[in-house]
C-alpha cells in the first residue's frame, strides 16, 4: 500500500511540474505577443504601371470590307494601379522601418497601419534588392514603441522561433514554430543566400515581418516560403537579422549599400574535384575564372584556386564566400587561405567596389528593363540545355509589367545584339544602357527557343 502511495505522490508531483512548464511557456508566448506586436505594421502599397495593350478585334475589322487599310497598329499603352500588401517593423523610436524590397518595390505610395489602428504615410529611405531589405521611415513626429534586434549568430536548431505580421491581409497574426535550419542557401531567391529555415507559419502578407525569439527579440525578417499550393507548407525562410544589421546602418546613412568586389567567378565543389584537387570534402569555393584588372587578378589569384577561409574563417561553400565578399566594403583588406597544386598559401586582396545589382564576384548579373540578365557560363548551358558554343547573354527572368514581357521576351532567351552591336557579356549591355538617354530607344535582337526577333525598347 506504502508503494502505491509512494507511486501516486511521484506522479502527482511529475503532473504538477509538467502542466506548471506549460503554463509558463504559455505565458512567455503571451508576453512575446504584448512585446511584439505593437512595433509590427502592415504596409499597404500603390503604384501605377504601363502596360502595352494590342486590341484583338482590330485584325477582325481591319479589312477592305470595312474599309480599312490592313495596316496593323502599335499597341497603345494603358496605365492601371496595382495595390499589395505586407509586413515590417519599428526598429528606432523615431519610426525606422524595416521590411522586404519586394514588399515596396516601385511603389509610388505607402502607408502603414499600426496594432492600434493608426495610420501614417512613410517615406522610402532605400532598398537593397540583392538582400531583399528595404527601409521605411514614418512621417511623424510621435515616438514610437519598437523592437529589439537580436544575434541570430547563436541561434541553434530546435530553438522556439516566432513569426508576426499580416498573412494575407489578416492584421496582427503570431504563429509559433521553431528553428528548422540554418545557412540555407542555394534557392535561386535572393543574391545573397543566408536563411533561417523555420516551420512557423509564413504565408503570403508575412514578408516583412519579424521572425523573433523567445524574448520577442528579432531574429530574422520573414521573406519567402517554399510551397508548392502558394500557402504554407512548414518551410519558410527568413533574412538572419546579424545579415541585415549593416545593411540596415548603410541605407539609413547613406541611402544605398556598397559591397565589396573580388572579380572572379567561384563554382561549387563536388567529392570528385575535391579528390582530384586534393581535398578530403567539399567545403571550400573554386575559382573557376579570374577577370583582368580586378583586385583578384592584381593580388595574384589564378584560375584553378581554391578559396579556404577569408580572415581566419573557414569557407564553407561558394555561397558562404560570396556573403562574405558581399558583407565586406570597398577598400577592405581580407586574407584568404588559398589550396593551389594542393599547396596551401595565403594571399592578401585590397576588395574593390561592388557595381550595382552583381553578387560581389564576377560583375554578370544584372537587372536591365525589367529583365535580370547574366553572362552565358557552364552552369548556364547546363541550366537551359544549350548549345556549348551559345553566344551572347541569357535572360533568367523577365517581370510581367515589363515592356519586354509584352514583346514577348521569357526566360531561356539570348539577347545577341544591341543598337545593332554583337555582345558577348553583361558588362558592354550595361555600359550601352548607360549612354542612352531617357525616353530613347534600345534595339535589341533576341534569339528565342521558337522564333528571333528585333524588339525596341523606351528607357524610363
Amino acid at each position: 500500500m506504502k508503494k502505491v502511495m509512494s507511486f501516486m505522490l511521484v506522479f502527482t508531483i511529475l503532473s504538477i511540474s509538467s502542466f506548471a512548464n506549460v503554463f509558463d511557456d504559455q505565458k512567455a508566448f503571451t508576453e512575446v505577443s504584448k512585446k511584439v506586436m505593437p512595433a509590427v505594421v502592415n504596409i499597404s502599397t500603390e503604384k501605377v504601371i504601363k502596360q502595352r495593350y494590342y486590341d484583338p478585334f482590330e485584325d477582325l475589322f481591319n479589312d477592305q470590307f470595312f474599309g480599312r487599310n490592313n495596316q496593323r497598329r502599335e499597341p497603345r499603352e494603358i496605365k492601371r494601379k496595382q495595390t499589395a500588401l505586407g509586413s515590417g517593423f519599428i526598429i528606432s523610436e523615431d519610426g525606422y522601418i524595416v521590411t522586404n524590397n519586394h514588399v515596396v518595390d516601385g511603389a509610388d505610395k505607402i502607408k502603414v497601419t499600426l496594432n492600434d489602428k493608426s495610420t501614417y504615410s512613410a517615406k522610402l529611405i532605400g532598398t537593397d534588392k540583392d538582400t531583399d531589405i528595404a527601409i521605411l521611415k514614418i512621417k511623424s513626429n510621435k515616438k514610437f514603441k519598437y523592437l529589439t534586434l537580436g544575434n541570430s549568430s547563436k541561434l541553434e536548431v530546435g530553438q522556439w522561433a516566432i513569426a508576426i505580421g499580416n498573412p494575407f491581409g489578416l492584421n496582427n497574426t503570431m504563429t509559433v514554430g521553431i528553428i528548422s535550419a540554418k545557412g540555407r542557401s542555394g534557392m535561386g531567391i535572393e543574391n545573397y543566400e543566408n536563411f533561417i529555415q523555420t516551420d512557423a507559419s509564413i504565408n503570403p502578407g508575412n514578408s516583412g515581418g519579424p521572425l523573433v525569439d523567445i524574448n520577442g527579440n528579432v531574429i530574422g525578417i520573414n521573406t519567402a516560403i517554399l510551397s508548392k499550393s502558394g500557402g504554407n507548407m512548414g518551410i519558410g525562410f527568413a533574412i538572419p537579422i546579424d545579415m541585415v544589421k549593416p545593411i540596415k546602418n548603410s541605407l539609413i546613412k547613406n541611402g544605398k549599400v556598397e559591397r565589396g568586389w573580388l572579380g572572379v567567378s567561384i563554382q561549387p565543389l563536388n567529392d570528385k574535384m575535391a579528390e582530384k584537387f586534393g581535398l578530403k570534402d567539399t567545403k571550400g569555393a573554386l575559382i573557376g575564372e579570374v577577370l583582368k584588372g580586378t583586385p583578384a587578378e592584381k593580388a595574384g589569384l589564378k584560375r584553378g584556386d581554391i578559396v579556404l577561409q577569408i580572415n581566419g574563417e573557414k569557407v564553407k561553400d561558394y555561397n558562404d564566400l560570396r556573403n562574405k565578399i558581399g558583407a565586406a566594403a570597398p577598400g577592405t583588406k581580407v586574407d584568404l587561405r588559398i589550396l593551389r597544386n594542393r599547396k596551401k598559401i595565403n594571399i592578401r586582396v585590397k576588395l574593390g567596389k561592388k557595381a550595382n545589382n552583381g553578387n560581389g564576384l564576377a560583375s554578370e548579373e544584372q537587372e536591365l528593363m525589367g529583365m535580370k540578365i547574366k553572362n552565358i557560363d557552364n552552369n548556364v548551358i547546363k541550366q537551359f540545355n544549350l548549345d556549348k558554343n551559345t553566344k551572347g547573354v541569357i535572360v533568367l527572368e523577365v517581370s510581367y509589367d515589363s515592356q519586354a514581357y509584352s514583346y514577348g521576351v521569357r526566360p531561356g532567351d539570348i539577347i545577341v545584339e544591341v543598337n545593332n552591336n554583337t555582345i558577348t557579356n553583361v558588362n558592354q549591355i550595361m555600359g550601352k544602357y548607360k549612354k542612352t538617354k531617357k525616353g530613347d530607344g534600345i534595339l535589341f535582337y533576341i534569339e528565342g527557343k521558337n522564333a528571333s526577333r528585333y524588339i525596341m525598347l523606351e528607357k524610363d
